[in-house]
């Protein structure tokens, strides 16, 4: 769904710089205050919710709906990766201020922005292949009230 890291831009053991989050496309997401925290394990975490929210979409975990509380309790049952906490980089990037519903949105926001644009096209449905049809795909506005954001934005 998301462009995945081939380089983090940040030097080893150093988070992003205040440009660097603002050159990222999908550090707009996340708040101000947590984005300081943005190492590349925290990054990792981002990229790990995206691919369960992707897991959830294509029904390759139990529950149907990518609702924020199912996926943050499931997170919970992941085993550890990181090497001093033994979290996970997606329960590591939770706990620096951010919440699955900063995924969520950015999720639905580069979706709608993919399937209106005619060269990302081809990528887009290729990404979501192995999910299911809905009558309702290209209606994020209903997608966003469903997820209990505020609608269009």
């Amino acid at each position: 769904m998301l462009m995945r890291i081939t380089s983090f831009p940040a030097q080893p053991r150093h988070s992003l710089t205040a440009e660097q989050c603002d050159r990222d496309p999908y550090m707009r997401y996340i708040p101000l205050t947590s984005r300081e925290s943005a190492f590349l394990t925290f990054y990792r975490g981002y990229e790990q919710i995206v691919d369960i929210i992707h897991d959830v979409l294509a029904r390759r975990i139990s529950f149907t709906i990518p609702a924020s509380e199912p996926i943050r309790m499931y997170i919970r049952t992941l085993p550890g990766s990181h090497y001093l906490s033994r979290k996970s980089n997606a329960q590591f990037f939770l706990e620096k201020g951010t919440h699955v519903d900063h995924v969520l949105d950015c999720v639905v926001d580069v979706a709608e922005k993919a399937a209106g644009e005619e060269e990302n096209n081809k990528f887009w449905m290729e990404q979501v292949a192995d999910m299911p049809d809905c009558s309702h795909d290209d209606n994020f506005d209903l997608v966003r009230r469903k997820l209990g954001f505020w609608g269009n934005y």
